[in-house]
């Protein structure tokens, strides 16, 4: 749970702007109550939100939907030269496990 991204907020995100966005959050019911009550708990405690900017320093979602397009492509290229398909799946999959993805 990235409570940067729940709330969302940057990691310079000042108090009021944490509750400012709690009140948006509830109202896009984008995310549970719960969910929002435990970001906006994450992020206005000193010692908690210092871990969650370590956490959460580098978000790799968008890096991750990017690997996934592009060997979807090479999969397909493979596809039409009748090659075996799970042949880059497999170095995704170590991909993602060697980054905790």
């Amino acid at each position: 749970m990235n409570p940067f991204k729940i709330l969302g907020v940057t990691q310079q995100a000042t108090h009021k702007e944490i509750i400012q966005a709690v009140g948006q959050a509830m109202r896009s019911r984008q995310y549970s109550v719960q969910t929002i009550a435990r970001a906006q708990k994450l992020l206005l405690d000193p010692g908690s939100r210092a871990c969650q900017s370590f956490l959460h320093f580098i978000d790799l979602t968008d890096v991750k939907n990017g690997l996934m397009r592009d060997m979807a492509g090479i999969c397909e290229q493979i596809e039409q030269q009748h090659a075996p398909r799970n042949v880059p799946l497999q170095y995704l999959a170590e991909i993602e496990m060697e980054n905790d993805l």
